[in-house]
């Protein structure tokens, strides 16, 4: 299951971490008005879908031909909405999408989620398609996968259960992806 959550300092220490490597590898993600259309509203939303083709940019080993920036898509990104205001914290089947969740503890918001599941690259080797023992990976291959083209992410806050035990507020990301990916083979 790509499911993904994270609590206060946890969330912190990994978003900093996330900053480096992708600013080192490239310096394609400096200017996101040259991303290719079909842009996320202003936003949140829109930098979590300018972190997401930062990773398709900074892919190693490099991509090639490169891998296409993901345009949203106002329908998919309905569809997220749909699933996150169920605070269902579990994969729901009978969509067409590629799917990553992230819950996080309240204060955080979509962007600062999404460079843990970008940050899984650590863990993925390329050569061998496969992961590290114990670890996850799933959700960065489905953020370079090469035939993915569209995104659409919402959020809500929920009440009740927490995904990581007890009882409380949590901020939950729900992005869906068009075709989806982790179907077999490299993700490029």
């Amino acid at each position: 299951m790509c499911q993904f959550h994270l609590t206060g300092a946890l969330l912190v220490a990994a978003t900093a971490l996330a900053a480096g490597p992708s600013q080192a590898a490239s310096m394609d993600c400096l200017h996101f008005d040259a991303f290719e259309g079909g842009l996320a509203p202003a936003g949140p939303m829109r930098e979590v879908q300018r972190l997401h083709n930062c990773a398709r940019r900074t892919a190693q080993p490099r991509p090639s031909p490169r891998l296409r920036d993901l345009k949203w898509n106002p329908t998919v990104a309905a569809s997220a909405q749909s699933w996150a205001n169920q605070c269902n914290w579990a994969h729901p089947g009978g969509h067409p999408y590629g799917e990553n969740l992230a819950a996080g503890s309240i204060g955080y918001d979509a962007p600062g989620l999404v460079p843990m599941w970008i940050d899984e690259y650590v863990h993925y080797n390329y050569a061998g398609n496969t992961c590290a023992a114990g670890q996850i990976c799933g959700h960065y291959t489905q953020v370079v996968w090469r035939t993915t083209q569209e995104l659409g992410c919402a959020t809500n806050t929920c009440s009740g259960a927490l995904p990581w035990g007890g009882t409380g507020q949590w901020f939950y990301l729900v992005c869906r992806y068009s075709p989806p990916g982790n179907n077999g083979g490299r993700p490029y």
